[in-house]
């Protein structure tokens, strides 16, 4: 997925900003929570976690895949 732009103007997502997301950068979900919330996202060599309330004011494209 492709980050698109930003929603919201939350301080958290300004922290996630100054850690690499942001708009046009690629991430992957890793994996969630059992309960769902947070997710697990890849950012280059990085993994973050996210609450869905966060990740909701995020907007993403999908990517083509590869075949992988």
């Amino acid at each position: 997925m492709r980050i698109d732009r930003y929603l919201s103007s939350d301080p958290a997502l300004r922290r996630f900003r100054e850690m690499g997301l942001l708009p046009g950068t690629i991430i992957r979900v890793v994996r969630l929570a059992p309960m769902g919330d947070p997710m697990e996202i890849s950012v280059g060599a990085s993994l973050l976690s996210l609450r869905r309330e966060q990740a909701a004011l995020i907007t993403v494209t999908a990517e083509p895949t590869d075949g992988k």
